[in-house]
């Protein structure tokens, strides 16, 4: 068994992740709106959790998320009425790098609606409560 088998194996600990599936980068889907198909959280080293997210337009591959983006996969999978919405196909996102007061960048996201689609292309973010600047 070769170590990407092993690595591989070990990814399968979400029921969304299959063997074969490939692991998305933030750069192949920031700034694209994407439908959100499934979403779940993985423990990850230490008594950390990760989330995992697939999108409808991204056939066999899937998305480790950030800590926002984590916060959300948990949202949906606490909430059943919000959970019925993401099974219907109607939760839809565009992911998006923004910077800290300090400098560093972060991974955020912003709920698309298809009247802010329509006009702008996506949701100017709702960024008043976050503990950072964006740009």
């Amino acid at each position: 068994m070769s170590y990407a088998d092993i690595r591989s194996k070990k990814a399968t600990a979400s029921h969304l992740i299959k063997p074969g599936d490939r692991k998305l980068s933030t750069d192949e889907v920031e700034n694209r709106i994407l439908t959100v198909s499934g979403v779940d959280i993985i423990p990850t080293k230490g008594n950390n959790e990760c989330g995992v997210i697939t999108f409808t337009e991204i056939k066999d591959a899937f998305y480790f998320a950030g800590k926002v983006l984590t916060e959300m996969c948990r949202e949906f999978l606490n909430d059943e009425d919000a959970f019925e919405e993401l099974n219907a196909g109607k939760v839809r996102i565009r992911i998006y790098r923004t910077k800290s007061k300090n400098g560093n960048t972060y991974v955020a996201f912003e709920y698309v609606t298809d009247t802010a689609e329509s006009t702008d292309g996506f949701v100017a973010a709702d960024v008043s409560d976050l503990p950072f600047k964006t740009e």
